[in-house]
């Protein structure tokens, strides 16, 4: 095999009301009808014929903190409780379950990684 591996030629597409729930209103580029209007789409294309459709996965707090600093996890489960307030410098507006939201973003990527790496598909689509 020359060193390669035999690698599922597919994409993986993460698709669920879970991702979906990310969205910052309808006024930011992270609108809440960017997901269904990509999916209402791509479905009419045939294209969820030629993906492997997967479920959203959420991420542990243990993991989103290795990136992120624990203070500023905490900070956005607080947040996340009110739903008032900005995550960032002011271009991230939170919302009442926000953290979670993300979450579910968090390990949706980490798992399409983990797909890569098994050679389950070749590319993923979050």
């Amino acid at each position: 095999m020359n060193g390669t591996r035999n690698v599922n030629n597919k994409t993986c597409v993460y698709v669920g009301e879970e991702l979906a729930r990310y969205g910052f209103g309808n006024d930011h580029p992270f609108g809440p009808q960017r997901m269904y209007s990509f999916w209402d789409e791509a479905q009419r294309l045939g294209l969820d014929k030629q993906v492997n459709v997967c479920s959203p996965q959420i991420a542990s707090q243990q993991l989103i903190e290795l990136f992120h600093t624990h203070e500023y996890v905490e900070r956005v489960k607080a947040l996340s409780i009110t739903g008032e307030g900005f995550l960032d410098c002011g271009d991230t507006p939170a919302f009442e379950g926000v953290f979670e939201a993300a979450s579910f973003v968090v390990g949706s990527v980490l798992d399409a990684i983990r797909a890569i790496m098994a050679g389950e598909c070749r590319r993923g689509f979050v």
